[in-house]
């Protein structure tokens, strides 16, 4: 499991980085929010422990950045005791709150406590399996499958492929893909697109192109091809 530390202290991110690679975890440091949003566009951790208290943008800016597209499970940071810092980093979506100094058991048991309750959500999720003829994409795994071969998306590939399998005959403008995929977050035209194309270089070993372009409005999924590709079997 890796979890991702971003705090502008550098003996914190050391001392943290120590504990939890002695608790078995991988850990990835940041000595500030610049990158923290574009890296989890890309990939994932299982938990972020994020400072409240940085300087340039605050931890609340990012956290709030960060759960206009992501889930993420959050742990704050902070040296502060003001409980109004708790209050409105619970408010903006973080799991927890600990407070500087903390002693190695305590992180270590929120971080544990944080990764069990996110591993119940998942399994109470319901989200049904998408298939459109060969390719099936599953929601609560995070899996897409193309006849027998699984294909590595990141994040955001998987939500543009998911948005356009749960209606598989509709041609989406990237305004809809933004409101899908990008759950809102504003992304320019020039990012849908090429997330597009890395999305349909994903599919270049199976030999396919899942995806229609349609000029003057957007994309859709090549659903003839793909419910062909299963007919004539």
């Amino acid at each position: 499991m890796t979890i991702w530390v971003i705090d502008d202290d550098i003996t914190l991110r050391k001392m943290v980085r120590q504990i939890l690679t002695q608790e078995g975890f991988e850990v990835r440091a940041y000595d500030g929010p610049e990158g923290v949003v574009e890296a989890l566009g890309d990939e994932e951790p299982e938990l972020l422990l994020l400072d409240v208290r940085m300087p340039g943008k605050k931890g609340t800016d990012l956290c709030r950045e960060i759960r206009a597209q992501s889930k993420v499970p959050i742990i704050f940071v902070s040296s502060a005791g003001d409980p109004i810092d708790r209050v409105v980093g619970l408010e903006l979506g973080a799991d927890d709150y600990i407070t500087k100094p903390f002693h190695p058991k305590e992180l270590v048991a929120r971080v544990n406590a944080v990764l069990r309750r996110a591993v119940l959500d998942d399994d109470e999720g319901d989200d049904e399996l998408l298939v459109v003829g060969d390719l099936s994409l599953d929601p609560t795994a995070i899996k897409v499958k193309y006849a027998d071969s699984e294909l590595p998306l990141t994040k955001t590939e998987f939500r543009l492929l998911q948005t356009l399998m749960e209606q598989p005959q509709k041609v989406f403008s990237r305004k809809e893909l933004m409101a899908g995929a990008y759950e809102g977050t504003r992304v320019s035209k020039k990012t849908i697109d090429s997330h597009i194309r890395r999305l349909r270089t994903s599919f270049d070993a199976c030999k396919i192109d899942p995806i229609r372009t349609v000029r003057g409005v957007g994309y859709a999924l090549d659903y003839e091809m793909l419910t062909a590709e299963t007919e004539s079997v």
